[in-house]
């Protein structure tokens, strides 16, 4: 609930986590998390009958997390903590890299890192997250990890070998690698990175006051005279 972690590229809209719980059914689902998560698994577990658990402690969480069949989360030190106790990890991704952020998985853990199927996602330290932090565009990506692609990734976790992380981006499950090398990965980031620094300079040059004949010239000694 901090102000980073509350931004719409990293909260998975309670409309999908009620979709995901619905078609998994509650009987198998229970919430988890710390204080700060409170809000949001309190009103979930309100609309959905799900149980729910607040722990006090890191080492409560992993010691919950170590009991559980999958953990499914967003991007957060949530994700990181959970990925020490070995629970199979689906984790999700709007802005977020998942070469640079997915769960870093002890030898006996695995994880599917889900990413939103917008062209520019993930933009992390790019001009298109500025592009939507400043307004000039929707930030809509974890809109759009919807319910059916986590569904499949729960489904796929099994098959995923010990030790290992694979993202899912659309219909294609690939290594790290491959998701690394893929021509259509590197085209998309390129002209989502270049357009929106292209608006990101414009919209800027567009906020500067502009300068009379005057202005910067003979400096404010002058002004008036």
């Amino acid at each position: 609930m901090n102000k980073f972690q509350a931004m719409p590229n990293r909260q998975w809209p309670i409309a999908h986590w009620k979709a995901l719980i619905d078609s998994i059914g509650v009987s198998e689902v229970v919430l988890l998390g710390g204080h700060s998560d409170r809000p949001n698994v309190e009103l979930l577990a309100d609309q959905t009958n799900a149980p729910f658990v607040i722990t006090n402690s890191i080492a409560d969480f992993t010691a919950l997390c170590s009991l559980l069949k999958l953990f499914v989360t967003t991007d957060g030190g949530g994700m990181h903590a959970a990925a020490t106790s070995g629970v199979p990890i689906v984790s999700l991704h709007g802005t977020s890299s998942p070469i640079l952020l997915h769960p870093w998985i002890n030898p006996e853990g695995k994880c599917i890192s889900v990413l939103s199927a917008n062209t520019c996602s993930p933009c992390q330290r790019s001009y298109r997250l500025q592009a939507c932090e400043s307004g000039l565009t929707k930030m809509d990506c974890m809109q759009n990890v919807v319910p059916e692609m986590v569904g499949r990734a729960i489904s796929e976790i099994d098959n995923v070998k010990p030790g290992t992380c694979l993202i899912m981006k659309g219909d294609q499950l690939m290594t790290k690698t491959a998701y690394l090398r893929s021509w259509r990965r590197g085209t998309e980031f390129s002209l989502n990175y270049n357009i929106a620094r292209m608006a990101v300079k414009l919209t800027s040059r567009g906020r500067q006051k502009p300068l009379t004949s005057w202005d910067g010239v003979l400096g404010d000694n002058h002004q008036g005279n």
